[in-house]
């Protein structure tokens, strides 16, 4: 295996500037529910925290250049979701970090944290998006099967619900 080109740290309010910076480049559209969820996890009294177990949510740093390219997290609902599964939160690689491995290896550290964490299943929801076209490609390559196909009103492409065993 190769040596971490990462590094991963909690999401704190001294680097919340940096994550909302990458959210917001990787998800201009959805960049409000990003913000609205970051802080949320920050504020365990947010009324967000009734409905969702904020599990956790880190930033990642690529070491050579110590510049926070990477956002991951997970999350399970508690008035939707089973206990024994994690499901993934806000997972981006700042655009101009793309390219170049830091996708798989975020995702490949964030799994590897959800099976520390206990949970049995890891799960995601994503778009057809022509924007997530790599990420359904890595999503694959790793095991992630789609279980569920949906059209949701308020989404504008398809919706893929994906899992794998853990």
């Amino acid at each position: 295996m190769d040596a971490p080109r990462l590094l991963f740290e909690i999401l704190s309010k001294g680097n919340l500037p940096e994550a909302l910076s990458i959210a917001k480049a990787s998800f201009p559209d959805d960049f409000e529910d990003a913000r609205d969820t970051l802080i949320a996890f920050l504020d365990p009294t947010h009324p967000k925290h009734a409905k969702r177990r904020m599990l956790k949510h880190w930033l990642g740093t690529e070491i050579v250049s110590d510049k926070k390219v990477a956002l991951t997290g997970v999350y399970n609902r508690t008035d939707e979701h089973n206990p024994d599964e994690a499901w993934l939160a806000w997972y981006c690689v700042d655009p101009s970090a793309r390219g170049r491995g830091f996708g798989r290896e975020t995702l490949v550290w964030t799994i590897d944290e959800v099976r520390k964490l206990g949970y049995k299943k890891f799960r995601l929801w994503t778009t057809a998006s022509p924007i997530e076209a790599a990420a359904q490609v890595l999503y694959e390559s790793m095991g992630l099967k789609i279980y569920k196909e949906e059209d949701n009103p308020k989404q504008k492409y398809k919706v893929y619900y994906r899992e794998m065993s853990l």
